[in-house]
């Protein structure tokens, strides 16, 4: 088949050859996963011009060309369309010299690099005289040396430069920088085109030859040094430049080739992740870390070396003495593995081997001991709790009109006055109710510390219905002003998520990382609240409400524990246990969140369970008595007698109430 007819053809070919379908429809992503998930629709087609385009991460997207080099990091269409040949069983043939570019036109070819028509893995390519003229050539420039690179680490590399460089420019002549990788691929860089411009990257560089890593070699795997490992080559060459040992993947998307190297030459050094902070280096570093993890290899996330730095090379040209002392504090503070546990990290049992642990156990312990508890906002609660809330699952169990929802909006509120983030996640009421129950409840707070009437304060309809403004009298008006105040001094450490459609854990998760990505300076890690579990959807849909509960619990539990922070939730109860005081049993109901959760409480209303209990008096009374019951604490003692707390429903507030 000559090439132009294939090209057609492998256009209207499914991807299914080489990617997975995805849960609903499409196929999963090979960047970011997307399509795994229950609600996830991972890669989809445009029935209109017939390109592809994944909308979560937004890296992976064009024709079947460029699914093919996302999924096996090939960067140059030649490559591309061999493997499709590969992929498709199509026997394509061959036109001399002639080399396509990515509309699969032909183009011509320097004479310098014409022997190797950038065929990738089928191509013999040896550019080597090619590069040796471009490294003549580099005193041309001085590129390399105003990006902060020796000419010591120029000649060390091959690096070279081709002042005419117009193959597959579209009949421009670049000044271009030249990274050969290996004989047969190189990358090159317009140095005309800042790399800080928005710019289309094709106007900034291209790439030929197979997809490889810059600067990787068995021996670097084997070394004890740590690995850098970066995404561009500039910013490992930076990283050399002060010294140490770095890698460049040449985009986030090649990941897979780091892993596929150190599991065929195994892996001894610690690697430093140090990919771009976008959702694509993010999604890369999570991969790349939880594979090398499975090798028994040391990895760590070294993006704060950068601080407000996009990447190395910036940080290099700006402050080169800051990027130095960092990446070797950094490095120094990377704990020493003795000759024992070096021997035992090559066995499969290391990751779980108590001994082996004993120096993370330590780190753990030392980022935790100059942490303050974070308290609830209820003294009462926070001593029963052992000083507040630690790194767990708390779950709230109560039936309907107690106000648990409430509650954890006010322990929410409390925590962001107090300084640490929240994340609320509602999956029932919108953002905007629940910032109106948090201003009721400052105004009715405002009233008391101003000594005006509690009729003064404003409900959550008086807040949230402008229209009733115009009838406010001065007084109202005021507790209405107070409100808004009180609420504006820690509105900043709320962030409040409306769950949308099928909202599951996964989404949760996806949320959080993002939040880490927005907040990387915070002081603290956040605490999250989810308001409620039964509505968390599930990520398979072929479950019991029981199981789905039980899932979602589990990686709820999961969640808390792999970012060490609080995670509060709230748990709906069955109508049946309005006349009964609250226990384990009514959770069971439920799924299994008894077993699942750290701390276990439920509201009651005092008295439930009692003989003549009179759950209409109960629901009528101003303030509503309510106790709150501890019913498993799993690192601390249970309380013998509930805590009791008086509710003024009218202006969400809960309090302690002195028996």
């Amino acid at each position: 088949m000559t090439r132009e007819r294939a090209m057609e053809y492998f256009k209207q070919q499914s991807p299914e050859a080489f990617l997975l379908k995805a849960k609903k429809r499409g196929f999963v992503c090979p960047v970011c996963g997307n399509g795994t998930g229950a609600d996830g629709d991972g890669i989809v087609r445009n029935p209109r011009d017939g390109r592809y385009h994944c909308f979560k991460c937004g890296e992976v997207g064009g024709d079947i060309f460029d699914l093919i080099g996302a999924a096996f990091g090939l960067s140059d269409f030649s490559s591309q369309f061999d493997k499709a040949a590969e992929l498709y069983g199509v026997a394509v043939e061959r036109s001399g010299s002639a080399v396509l570019n990515a509309e699969g036109q032909n183009v011509s070819v320097p004479s310098s690099v014409q022997a190797g028509e950038g065929d990738g893995e089928a191509s013999a390519a040896d550019h080597s005289e090619y590069f040796e003229k471009c490294r003549k050539n580099v005193h041309m420039t001085d590129f390399f040396s105003s990006r902060g690179i020796s000419d010591d680490i120029v000649s060390r590399f091959g690096l070279g430069f081709d002042p005419e460089f117009s193959w597959g420019t579209g009949g421009a002549a670049w000044q271009a920088a030249v990274f050969p990788l290996s004989e047969g691929s190189f990358e090159v860089r317009n140095t005309a085109v800042s790399p800080d411009s928005s710019e289309n990257s094709r106007d900034k560089y291209r790439k030929f030859g197979r997809a490889e890593i810059f600067g990787l070699s068995p021996d670097i795997l084997a070394s004890d040094s740590p690995l850098f490992v970066c995404e561009g080559i500039m910013d490992a060459l930076s990283v050399i430049q002060c010294g140490f040992s770095a890698v460049a993947l040449g985009s986030a998307a090649n990941y897979r080739l780091f892993e596929r190297a150190a599991d065929r030459y195994g892996i001894s050094c610690p690697v430093v992740l140090l990919l771009d902070s976008d959702e694509a280096g993010e999604n890369a570093s999570k991969k790349l870390s939880e594979t090398l993890m499975k090798q028994s290899a040391e990895v760590c996330d070294g993006r704060e070396i950068l601080g407000e730095y996009h990447d190395p090379n910036a940080m290099l040209i700006a402050d080169p003495d800051r990027l130095m002392n960092a990446l070797d504090k950094f490095v120094k503070r990377l704990a020493p593995v003795s000759e024992d546990i070096k021997a035992a990290s090559e066995n499969e049992f290391a990751a779980v081997n108590a001994a082996c642990c004993m120096a993370d156990f330590r780190k753990y312990i030392d980022r935790f001991g100059d942490i303050p508890v974070t308290g609830t906002g209820f003294n009462a609660l926070d001593d029963a709790l052992g000083g507040g809330l630690y790194a767990g699952l708390y779950v709230f169990g109560a039936v309907s009109s107690l106000g648990k929802t409430t509650l954890l909006l006010q322990i929410a509120d409390s925590i962001a006055a107090s300084g640490r983030d929240v994340l609320f996640f509602s999956l029932e009421q919108s953002r905007f109710e629940l910032m109106a129950k948090s201003v009721s409840r400052e105004s009715f707070l405002f009233c008391r510390e101003n000594r005006l009437g509690s009729s003064d304060a404003c409900s959550t309809v008086d807040v949230s219905d402008g229209m009733r403004y115009k009838g406010f009298g001065e007084r109202k008006q005021f507790a209405l002003k107070g409100g808004f105040d009180r609420y504006g001094r820690y509105a900043d450490r709320l962030f409040i998520y409306e769950g949308k459609g099928d909202f599951t854990a996964g989404c949760l998760t996806d949320s959080l990382r993002r939040y880490m990505s927005f907040r990387k300076n915070a002081d603290m890690s956040p605490v999250i609240i989810v308001d409620y579990l039964q509505i968390l959807s599930p990520e398979s849909g072929r479950l019991s409400d029981k199981q789905a509960v039980d899932r979602n619990v589990t990686a709820l539990k999961q969640l808390s524990r792999d970012y060490d922070i609080p995670l509060l939730a709230v748990s709906s109860l069955n109508r049946s246990s309005y006349l009964r005081d609250v226990s384990m049993e009514a959770f069971k109901e439920s799924g299994a969140i008894e077993y699942g959760a750290d701390v276990l409480m439920g509201l009651q209303f005092r008295g439930a369970g009692d003989n003549g209990f009179d759950i209409n008096a109960a629901r009528a009374a101003s303030p509503r008595q309510i106790e709150l019951c501890i019913l498993k604490n799993r690192n601390g003692a249970v309380p013998a007698s509930p805590l009791p707390l008086r509710y003024y429903p009218a202006y969400n507030f809960f309090e302690s109430a002195v028996r």
